[in-house]
């Protein structure tokens, strides 16, 4: 339920920040001389903007840092918030070995978070390679693998836990964009 949040939270700002981007490069585009636009393509940028901005949004802010700006802005900016750093850790629990070996209690037990996780990455692994021509869906892969080590590595810094599991779960949910992606271009290309 806290994702859910989360989401809610920060879901006008990610819209504002589509707009924002839509805006930009509708301007740069006219600019450009390019009159006849790849509607797809600029839709498929547009969503892999707001995209990115939600993942960050997740992962590279305080957990109750949208909280904090909803209070800031409904006092009128006399509520500053204060927001605490480098307060997390790193967890070397393994969910997906412990299933390798036959236990598969703890997995059962976390399986929203397994779950979300590998659905976080999805659009990332989907996304790369339609948005951007030169990035083919293997490149993605490799792409989503780095991400989730930087992401990972990261997250105490902003008082979250870093975690192995949330690395392998990223790379399968990458892959299994990348893949879609891949089948996405084959059926494009026919």
């Amino acid at each position: 339920m806290k994702f859910i949040k989360m989401i809610i939270l920060f879901f006008p700002f990610m819209l504002l920040a589509g707009a924002v981007y839509g805006i930009f490069r509708f301007a740069y585009l006219r600019r450009r001389g390019k009159r006849g636009m790849d509607g797809i393509g600029e839709l498929i940028r547009l969503c892999f903007v707001c995209y990115i901005f939600a993942l960050c949004s997740l992962v590279f802010v305080p957990e109750d840092f949208w909280d904090k700006v909803w209070l800031f802005i409904k006092s009128g900016g006399r509520d500053f918030p204060y927001f605490e750093l480098f307060g997390g850790s790193y967890s070397t629990r393994n969910l997906f070995f412990q299933c390798l070996r036959g236990s598969f209690r703890d997995i059962i037990v976390n399986k929203y978070s397994v779950i979300a996780n590998i659905i976080m990455f999805v659009p990332l692994g989907f996304f790369l390679p339609l948005a951007f021509k030169k990035i083919k869906p293997l490149h993605s892969v490799f792409i989503c693998f780095a991400a989730t080590c930087f992401i990972e590595a990261i997250q105490p810094v902003v008082c979250r836990t870093g975690d192995i599991d949330d690395v392998i779960a990223n790379f399968l949910g990458g892959a299994l964009g990348a893949a879609a992606a891949g089948a996405v271009l084959k059926l494009r290309n026919h």
